[in-house]
Formats: C-alpha cells, structure tokens, sequence
C-alpha cells in the first residue's frame, strides 16, 4: 500500500510539473490585426515598371521583381491556436543609376515577428513592427503624411543610411505604403522621383 501511495504521489508530481511547463498562448487578435497591418504595406504587384527621373534629368525604368513566399512552417501554442510565416519581397533593379534595392516585409509568426528590412547594396536597415523600433546604424522612421512634388501619403517611412560616405550613394528613402518607393536622395543632393 506504501508503495502505491509512493507511486501515485510521485505521478501526481510528474503530471503537475508537466502541466505548469505550458507556454503562453499566442495573441490571436493581436497576430491578426499586425498581419493585415503589415500586408498593407506590401508593394502592390500590378506595379512592374517605374519610371525614374533625377533632378540632373537622368531618367530610368526601373524593373520592380515581386517575391511573396508562404513559408508553411506553421507555429502552434499549448493552447490550440495557429499562425504561419510569410515574406513579401520587391527587388528594384535600376539601369542608370548604381545600385540595387530590395524591400522585405517579414511575419514570423509570433507576436513580435513583423518587420520590414530594406537592402541596398551592401548597406541594410530594419525595423520592427511591434516595437516600433529600427535597428543597426541605419534608421527607418514611419511618418504619417509624407508631401511630395505637392502630393500628400498617407503612410510612409523615410529610410537613412547613415553609413553611405560616397557622392553617388543613397541617403535617403521614401517608401510609401502600397506603392513602394518613391523618393531617393543621394548624399550629394541629386534626388530621384519614381512614379
């Protein structure tokens, strides 16, 4: 009788240990109102071709290549609840000017896995959705209204590249909710619209 006493105390303490090892559940509603957050800043794919012009009056067409990826690796809680990855990539490749953009919108998955890196060269910067915060030497800053060539945006972030030394390198960025990019100052004050 003791050693059943033994056994059954000593399962109870098994089953209570392991029931105390659950993780959190994940925030539903907050995943879902940050998803559709995010995918609204995703480059609409209609847009293929934008037209550059630089205020030197070189033009360009540049070529915008859209990669979007369902990652299917799916993240699960203790509680039932599900959410899965996903990337929305744009490359910009220009012609007439030296460099090369790329856009990435990322969704992890969890409740602070949304954000936005933006690649230029060999030169990045990234900013977090959830904590509203940019990281690395770079900055991303989200404005509420953006006003160019007297047309008002509702939603953008202005990107700095802070470690760009040449004349003919970027400083900043316009990237405009839905449309991409649409602005591009070098650090030698040439700026370039793209419509």
């Amino acid at each position: 009788m003791r050693k059943s006493i033994l056994r059954y105390t000593f399962s109870y303490f098994i089953l209570l240990s392991l029931s105390s090892c659950k993780e959190p559940c994940l925030d539903v509603t907050f995943i879902q109102d940050k998803t559709e957050e995010l995918q609204s800043w995703y480059t609409d794919t209609e847009l293929t071709i934008k037209n550059a012009e630089s205020s030197i009056g070189i033009s360009d067409n540049v070529i915008l290549t859209h990669n979007y990826h369902n990652y299917g690796d799916s993240i699960w809680d203790d509680c039932g609840n599900v959410t899965q990855a996903e990337r929305s990539a744009v490359r910009y490749d220009f012609y007439n000017f030296p460099f090369t953009i790329e856009t990435d919108f990322y969704k992890q998955g969890e409740e602070k896995g949304f954000s936005l890196k933006v690649n230029y060269n060999t030169y990045n910067a990234s900013y977090n959705f959830t904590t509203l915060q940019t990281s690395s030497n770079n900055s991303i800053t989200y404005i509420s209204d953006y006003t160019l060539n007297d047309i008002v945006y509702p939603d953008a972030f202005k990107v700095t590249f802070n470690e760009t030394q040449s004349d003919t390198e970027i400083k900043e960025l316009v990237l405009v909710k839905g449309l991409g990019i649409i602005y591009i100052l070098l650090n030698e004050g040439i700026s370039i619209n793209m419509d």
